[in-house]
């Protein structure tokens, strides 16, 4: 599997492709001062859907792991 860099603050740069409507729409948000950048949209919605698929410790892939090894 192929990685990102990591910066001294443990960030990872990754490359991904969006349509250009979502950019638009995040330059509207940033430019409104509702997010500082648009890392930090992708980082927020991100988090958002790990939480929501995962859970906060991780417990529903964790689960997953179990049933899958358990077959």
């Amino acid at each position: 599997m192929k990685r990102g860099k990591s910066n001294s603050s443990g960030m990872v740069r990754i490359t991904v492709s969006i349509p250009k409507q979502y950019i638009e729409l995040m330059n509207l948000l940033v430019s409104e001062k509702l997010y500082h950048s648009r890392s930090e949209i992708v980082q927020s919605a991100l988090r958002e859907l790990l939480m929501r698929e995962a859970g906060p410790n991780g417990e529903a892939i964790i689960r997953l792991r179990k049933n899958v090894a358990s077959q």
